[in-house]
């Protein structure tokens, strides 16, 4: 947004020289996304993107009963210049515990002058559970570990 005000700010003055800001490579964003992300929770998202899209990696909650990490898979739309949506899913099942439990994430990766963020909505849904209390919806925002 801010570029489209400098660009039509730069034409209202009659200067010319003004530049927009080059498209982002699918793999240099994809780049951007890997990494260790930390939502307000504590909860940790250890995530790998591959120039196509793929998501793979980890996640590691802070929340309930869940213990050590939990695989995750998704996919990445990284058409769209320094912005990705994107969404992935958590099968609450690893070598430690076993649940009846998945959770789904989906949202988008954006960067903001400096600051990285991936905001989501997730679904949780339970089969452990009554029907009528068996899915929690909610969001989540991911910054950067530094």
């Amino acid at each position: 947004m801010n570029y489209i005000l400098l660009y039509f700010q730069t034409k209202i003055r009659g200067l010319t020289k003004t530049k927009l800001p080059a498209k982002m490579s699918t793999s240099d964003l994809a780049k951007r996304i890997s990494g260790t992300w930390i939502n307000q929770l504590k909860s940790t998202l250890e995530i790998k993107c591959s120039s196509d899209g793929e998501l793979s990696g980890y996640y590691i909650t802070t929340v309930g009963k869940a213990k050590n990490k939990y695989p995750l898979s998704g996919r990445a739309n990284l058409s769209v210049d320094d912005k990705a949506t994107l969404g992935f899913t958590v099968s609450w099942v690893n070598e430690h515990q076993t649940t009846n439990t998945t959770t789904s994430w989906t949202g988008i990766y954006s960067k903001y002058i400096s600051i990285e963020s991936i905001e989501t909505t997730w679904v949780l849904v339970s089969s452990s559970k009554p029907k009528w209390k068996s899915v929690l919806i909610n969001q989540d925002q991911f910054t950067r570990k530094a």
